[in-house]
């Protein structure tokens, strides 16, 4: 019976709660981001380095002040690296560099809500990235020799 009446108030109390403005109080969640990482290099012609997908995950934390500005804090892991590919004159050779990193950042986000749960938005702000860890893996083939190696 305690039960049912404690349903009953939170039912109750559903209707507004969910129709408050999720823009304009503190809120916070998860975050999955896919994006194209490359390398860049003043010694390697552009024609031989390839995009390698990336992604990011972490937390967020928002204080708004309004409907269409607010504060966030951020803390992610994040993969990016870039691919090398060389195909010419009888040598063949893939390099594959990727780096971890854990970065905390502030952000100034810019809204604009296009409905009562969803809303389009651009941030930008400082980031402070830490390297947890970077790998190459690489192989190789100059005719009839083959090498492959892992840092």
């Amino acid at each position: 019976m305690r039960i049912g009446t404690i349903l009953a108030g939170l039912l109750a109390w559903f209707p507004l709660i969910a129709s408050a403005s999720p823009y304009t109080r503190p809120h916070a969640g998860f975050f999955l981001r896919l994006h194209q990482a490359s390398l860049v290099s003043d010694d390697v012609a552009d024609r031989f380095i390839e995009p390698l997908t990336g992604f990011g995950a972490g937390v967020f934390a928002a204080i708004p002040a309004g409907d269409v500005v607010a504060l966030q804090t951020e803390a992610a892991f994040s993969r990016r690296g870039g691919r090398l590919v060389v195909n010419e004159g009888g040598f063949e050779g893939e390099e594959t560099y990727r780096f971890d990193y854990f970065e905390l950042a502030t952000l100034l986000r810019l809204g604009l809500p296009l409905g009562p749960a969803a809303q389009l938005y651009l941030e930008g702000g400082l980031a402070l990235a830490l390297l947890l860890d970077a790998e190459v893996d690489g192989h190789y083939r100059d005719g009839y020799d083959y090498a492959s190696y892992h840092e």
